[in-house]
């Protein structure tokens, strides 16, 4: 079981800042340690409570991205050129 760490307000924010800058980067190995960091943090204020929301949606994003399977062009019935030859 992990427990609760009180964290004070400025490393909490240096936390979000982190989380933002290495999700820019698309650095995800790194981002998923600083949100499980930041998860552990028994009050976390807002900012960084925003920043895992942040978190948490771009990777259920990348998680999505990463099944969808490569699908076939799809061709509308206005784009199809039709042979006059006969």
């Amino acid at each position: 079981m992990v427990e609760n760490t009180s964290v004070d307000y400025w490393t909490c924010i240096d936390l979000a800042q982190a989380l933002d800058q290495v999700m820019r980067n698309d650095l995800w190995d790194t981002a998923d340690r600083i949100a499980m960091t930041a998860r552990r943090i028994a009050d976390p204020p807002s900012e960084l409570v925003e920043a895992l929301y942040r978190y948490d949606l771009h990777a259920a994003a990348n998680s999505a991205a990463d099944r969808v399977e490569d699908a076939p062009p799809i061709e509308h019935p206005a784009t199809r050129s039709y042979s006059q030859a006969g």
